[in-house]
């Protein structure tokens, strides 16, 4: 509210970003992060990203309708079966995008 500017700090505390480490550690740390996306199930990860806009720019209702929207298709997948098989199993889980 301030537009006072903040440290690298003071935006972990906050939630504005994950991690915060040394520069010379920023290309593993980056990597790291995108490995773990990536693991993820491929239809909830374009959906997440899409949310992000919708979430920020938009009301807490237009915001709640295109997540329904987004994410529809991801709860009726083959994929939304499969994590929480995986986990019963105790396996990982063998995505298939669909």
């Amino acid at each position: 509210m301030t537009a006072d500017p903040i440290d690298a700090g003071c935006a972990h505390q906050v939630g504005l970003v994950n991690r915060v480490v040394p520069a010379d550690e920023l290309l593993d740390a980056a990597e790291a992060m995108a490995h773990r996306i990536i693991e993820n199930a491929p239809l909830a990860v374009p959906a997440a990203k899409a949310m992000v806009h919708p979430s920020a720019e938009g009301g807490w209702s237009e915001a709640l309708d295109e997540g329904c929207r987004l994410f529809e298709p991801v709860y009726l997948s083959e994929d939304a079966q499969e994590g929480p098989r995986a986990l019963q199993e105790k396996r990982g889980p063998r995505w298939q995008g669909r």
